[in-house]
């Protein structure tokens, strides 16, 4: 049969190449492996997704309810937000 080479090169894991025998004993570790994955971390993808629901809420809450033009609009020294309020609409 063929030999496999080491794919990470012969610095890491040693310069010789395995033998049939050897790989095919990896090759069932790996399937095995594979065979007994499961998912590990539902509680914590629940709270994420609970956790970005409850953002998007109040994004959504404060877009509506909230003045946005005070994220780009300054204040001046009376409390007015300038180029909105009336007194300084021509303002910066």
């Amino acid at each position: 049969g063929h030999k496999r080479l080491n794919p990470l090169g012969p610095g890491l894991l040693g310069s010789r190449a395995m033998s049939d025998s050897e790989a095919d004993e990896s090759d069932l570790e790996l399937d095995d492996l594979f065979k007994r994955r499961r998912c590990t971390d539902v509680p914590c993808c629940i709270l994420f997704i609970v956790g970005m629901g409850a953002l998007l809420g109040l994004f959504i809450y404060g877009c509506i309810h909230g003045n946005t033009k005070k994220l780009n609009h300054g204040i001046d020294s009376r409390g007015q937000q300038c180029g909105v309020d009336p007194m300084v609409i021509d303002k910066p």
